[in-house]
């Protein structure tokens, strides 16, 4: 019931934030196949974490969705807090390719966003996601199962910046 109202939480707060509108508006133009922004992703797979990193010598987990978005053409941020203000929530059932996976940092009871991934697996798969990861086991660009990992504990919401049917229609 809490992630319900977190995720309806979100959903309303985007909806009334005027940049958040513009922004999702501009990106929802912008046509990036889904099977290149993830095949472009997957390059980067053992790159290590940086701290505040976005270049391909290290990433952080929002410079790396960052840079791999800014490789298409897609406005977006090096801030993970910032990414639903240039994207439109999508709930996590009808998550799709491309589309960015938003969870708390590493204090779970925070409730503020503070981690970020993209999800690569197609919709009605179990979903995985690509991400610069800090923690020492895995380290840097790697593939998570989302189902498998302590992540769902983290889970706020998902956002789509790209051109896809159901934000046009």
């Amino acid at each position: 019931m809490f992630k319900f109202l977190l995720v309806l939480i979100f959903s309303i707060v985007l909806l009334f934030f005027p940049k958040s509108n513009l922004l999702a508006q501009q990106n929802k133009f912008v046509d990036v196949n889904p099977d290149s922004l993830v095949n472009f992703a997957k390059k980067f797979i053992g790159t290590p974490y940086l701290w505040a990193g976005e270049t391909p010598k290290g990433f952080d987990c929002s410079g790396f969705v960052y840079y791999v978005y800014k490789h298409f053409g897609v406005e977006t941020t090096h801030n993970s807090s910032d990414f639903p203000l240039f994207g439109l929530p999508v709930s996590i059932d009808s998550s799709k390719t491309g589309d960015i996976i938003l969870f708390t940092g590493e204090n779970s009871k925070s409730k503020k966003i503070g981690h970020a991934g993209i999800i690569i697996s197609k919709f009605g798969e179990p979903l995985t996601f690509i991400q610069s990861s800090s923690s020492k086991k895995h380290n840097g660009v790697v593939i998570t199962d989302y189902i498998k990992s302590h992540y769902k504990n983290r889970f706020i919401g998902v956002i789509r910046l790209t051109k896809t049917e159901s934000i046009i229609n």
